[in-house]
């Protein structure tokens, strides 16, 4: 990805390599009552990584405490550079709510980016499906735009149960509009 935009298989070896690493770098930080800050800094941390890795430009600079980011511009994390702007773009919310959950989802659908991440908490449903309350709203907010990159936009969805994560994917086919029983999730892993 350094010297081109994201194709689908980057972003699900990303998508891959984050729902693999986030467990174990969650186990580096101490874990708290509010929600899930540990999830929040082992974020960081994988991003921190792609950031080195990369030679890219990264926001927010220092590691969030208490779950909060000190820096942060437009999402929760953003990794860029100054050819292609933000190569990747992240929302974590771990709160129950779905609609604190839909409106970070609304900045990450109105932000440019190659590959957006949402990451958030909920119980699985049964299969290989997105839950329905939150696959529902996620549809809405992506039907309700006809500003897509087909080929060059990947989303992916990290629904998490505890230290488990189903991983899905949604890419567009065309630029847009789309209606909601158009959008299909696709399960990853």
């Amino acid at each position: 990805m350094k010297d081109h935009l994201a194709t689908r298989e980057e972003a699900i070896e990303i998508g891959r390599q984050m729902r693999e690493q986030l467990p174990v770098l969650a186990r580096n930080y101490e874990s708290t009552k509010s929600g899930k800050s540990e999830y929040t800094k082992a974020t960081w941390a994988f991003f921190e990584q792609l950031h080195k890795a990369n030679d890219w430009g990264f926001s927010p600079a220092t590691c969030p405490t208490k779950g909060r980011a000190k820096g942060e511009y437009l999402t929760d994390f953003a990794l860029f550079d100054h050819l292609f702007g933000n190569r990747i773009v992240c929302e974590s919310e771990w709160g129950d709510g779905t609609t604190e959950v839909r409106d970070d989802f609304w900045k990450l659908r109105d932000t440019k980016g190659d590959v957006k991440i949402i990451v958030f908490q909920a119980d699985h449903a049964s299969g290989n499906t997105l839950s329905p309350r939150y696959a529902d709203e996620f549809k809405a907010v992506l039907a309700g735009s006809g500003h897509h990159h087909p080929g060059h936009e990947f989303y992916l969805f990290f629904q998490y149960q505890g230290e488990r994560a189903k991983l899905f994917l949604w890419e567009p086919k065309q630029c847009g509009p789309f209606k909601p029983e158009e959008i299909q999730f696709e399960f990853i892993a």
